[in-house]
């Protein structure tokens, strides 16, 4: 391990607390390497809550293959799979790319009475913005592409996950929750405690005043339980922007999996692949994956990837033939967590830099 590398494990950012358990994956060529502070023979196989990681391994895959099978394009609008609402003519590629004008994120399970009305929701009160102008990272985008697949397949989200990328990629670690306790699932944070706070503070969210009269906060600490209350409350722990479950190990396969596909040895076609990683009109964003300007050698090298809230990331970078993981759990701390974009890039600036 380089000690960069450990520096950054050891520490965090000012008035930040390091989170209290780690897993990281070092992905270089054919070289892999695990670190971690679980007091575990294998903690590569440890498991951690994916939170918005789902985006990426879950929603992202399956409408990269439903692409590559004529399913859908990323020109096909919303509209065109539920008919009956009457919503813009916004497209799967604006969902992906976060421009679709939808609303970042509100605490749908004190807004709804059940998952049948989300759709209606979604169409009379999601767009807040102007389409197409600008980004606006919204969990509503995703629950809207999980939706759309299990609309376009006839089949549930886990189901669809299950059948079409974990099982021919072999990552018999990774599903949606809830995940036994039996399992080595690491615990992800003290209840509903952090979404508690948004709803009470209206931060960094407006919420509406119905929300204030939500009663059903888990005040246990969560193993096996998805974080996310959008998720867990209102979809049964099932959606397409939070609620898997993998571990380090599972992760490493997966970036692997993308950089193999990239060469065309992979599970994913290439060319469809190039076209969800290409440059748009924001730096920050490719279709689906995030990404990260990261400076090596006097230039600077573009990776992949995505972050989670309750403290995970994962990131590829093509160019070097490198990928990292990144499992924490820093909900699970008193006082202020690490933030996880800053901490992820700081691990994937050690990472390339590093020499094996």
């Amino acid at each position: 391990m380089s000690s960069k590398i450990a520096e950054i494990l050891s520490s965090a950012g000012p008035g930040e607390v390091a989170p209290p358990d780690y897993v990281i994956g070092l992905l270089d060529g054919d070289e892999i390497r695990y670190l971690s502070s679980l007091d575990s023979q294998v903690p590569q196989e440890s498991l951690f809550d994916m939170g918005s990681l789902t985006k990426i391994v879950v929603t992202t895959s399956l409408i990269m293959k439903a692409v590559e099978e004529g399913k859908l394009t990323l020109n096909t609008a919303i509209e065109d799979i539920f008919p009956s609402q009457n919503f813009r003519r916004v497209t799967i590629r604006q969902l992906l790319n976060h421009r679709a004008g939808l609303r970042e994120w509100a605490p749908l399970y004190a807004l709804l009475e059940s998952s049948d009305s989300l759709i209606d929701y979604m169409c009379s009160e999601g767009f807040v913005y102007e389409q197409n102008t600008e980004r606006h990272y919204s969990d509503f985008g995703f629950m809207l592409l999980g939706k759309i697949l299990e609309s376009v397949y006839s089949q549930s989200l886990d189901q669809l996950f299950s059948q079409n990328i974990s099982l021919p990629l072999q990552l018999s670690r990774t599903s949606f929750g809830p995940v036994s306790k039996n399992l080595a699932v690491v615990p992800s944070s003290f209840g509903d405690r952090a979404e508690q706070e948004m709803v009470r503070t209206g931060k960094p969210y407006a919420v509406d005043t119905k929300a204030h009269s939500f009663d059903k906060w888990r005040m246990h600490t969560l193993v096996g339980e998805v974080n996310d209350g959008n998720s867990f409350h209102l979809l049964g722990g099932i959606a397409g922007h939070a609620g898997l479950f993998s571990s380090a190990e599972d992760l490493v396969s997966y970036l692997k999996e993308i950089l193999r596909s990239l060469k065309g040895e992979g599970f994913f076609d290439r060319v469809t692949l190039n076209e969800f990683l290409a440059e748009s009109s924001d730096e920050q964003q490719a279709l689906g994956f995030a990404r990260y300007s990261i400076p090596y050698q006097g230039r600077t090298v573009q990776a992949y990837g995505h972050t989670g809230y309750p403290g995970v990331g994962i990131a590829l970078i093509p160019e070097l033939d490198k990928g990292l993981v990144m499992l924490t759990n820093r909900l699970l701390v008193e006082g202020k967590p690490i933030e996880t974009r800053s901490y992820l890039v700081a691990l994937i600036e050690a990472h390339v830099s590093s020499q094996t």
